[in-house]
């Protein structure tokens, strides 16, 4: 740095550029070092006052990023284009079924539906689904049985299981409750407090639930065993109030592959999981008497933002189509002959 104290500046007339206790004039010439004003004061190229007392500091230049940060950044993108490509393959590799989903009236009156558990039945929040849910297309596809929803996004086995154990209330969260009444079909009731054991009519009443996916995808569970044994309770409550032939377990669908991605990070093989999952589930169901509806190879759903694998709106109708299959050929089957 230069000493500002020099006579030469006290007297700028005199002042001469080369000055060997000056700035030289390539210092101006590269906007190092104040001009020379006449009122015994120095200004910046920008004309900014500058006090001859004070010390000219340079402008630092700024830090090059560290290695670590430039490292992090190249692997964010990375990732960002891995996903982007993910979303494309999965769109070209999973092609939907279109169904077509006509009225069909059941043989008798009276007859209920009844849908419990969490999104995979109450589906109308992701992918743009939203009145095309699959509670709301069976009201047109059984026009005469009442159609009950009591299913809610975000559930788990473990959260069912004890409501239905201490007779308490599942609560939704506000997020899609809001969400469902913008929609114009809200909860039942409309707070999205879900009674998951309800009074039920011993004959004419059916019941499909979907529960278990989340206990993984929302809270980590990768014991099956644990899972399953939560569904398997669930179960057997449902059949102490209704025929165990009319209960009906909807088993998850295949993870798609960032769940994959996660547990093998954590050393575990998803697949096989979820072939654990799907063998323990058809068991369960032989030994209780209900039914089972795998949706082991069905491709009706596409990632939501959630990152979690959602139906869309032609897996919702298809997801309609198959309850509408099961009603109707359980109710409207022709006795055999001797």
């Amino acid at each position: 740095m230069y000493n500002t104290q020099n006579t030469a500046f006290e007297d700028p007339e005199n002042y001469q550029f080369g000055d060997t206790y000056g700035p030289t004039y390539a210092d101006h010439k590269n906007d190092q070092f104040p001009y020379p004003q006449a009122n015994n004061t120095y200004a910046t190229p920008n004309n900014d006052p500058f006090d001859g007392d004070t010390i000219w500091n340079e402008t630092e230049e700024p830090e090059e990023p560290s290695s670590f940060l430039k490292t992090c950044t190249l692997y964010f993108y990375a990732f960002l284009g891995m996903m982007l490509l993910y979303f494309a393959f999965e769109c070209m590799c999973y092609p939907e079924i279109n169904v077509d989903l006509q009225p069909i009236t059941l043989d008798g009156e009276g007859y209920r539906v009844w849908l419990f558990g969490d999104s995979i039945l109450d589906n109308s929040y992701w992918n743009g689904v939203g009145r095309n849910s699959t509670g709301e297309l069976l009201k047109t596809a059984l026009p005469n049985a009442t159609i009950l929803e009591r299913a809610g996004d975000a559930l788990d086995a473990q959260y069912w299981l004890a409501s239905m154990q201490n007779k308490t209330t599942v609560n939704v969260a506000s997020t899609f409750v809001q969400a469902r009444e913008r929609l114009g079909i809200p909860y039942v009731p409309a707070d999205g407090r879900l009674n998951p054991l309800p009074k039920f009519n011993q004959d004419n009443d059916f019941i499909f639930i979907s529960i278990g996916a989340n206990d993984f995808a929302l809270h980590g569970e990768t014991d099956t065993a644990v899972i399953l044994a939560r569904v398997k309770s669930i179960l057997e409550l449902y059949i102490q109030n209704v025929p165990a032939e009319h209960v009906y377990y909807v088993t998850p669908y295949q993870p798609n592959r960032i769940f994959k991605v996660f547990t093998w990070m954590r050393c575990l093989n998803l697949s096989t999981l979820y072939k654990e999952y799907q063998t323990g589930a058809k068991e369960i169901c032989e030994e209780l008497g209900c039914n089972i509806v795998s949706l082991e190879s069905f491709n009706g759903w596409k990632t939501a933002i959630s990152g979690i694998p959602e139906p869309t709106k032609k897996g919702a109708k298809h997801l309609a189509s198959i309850i509408q299959s099961k009603i109707v050929n359980q109710v409207n089957k022709k006795p055999t002959s001797a």
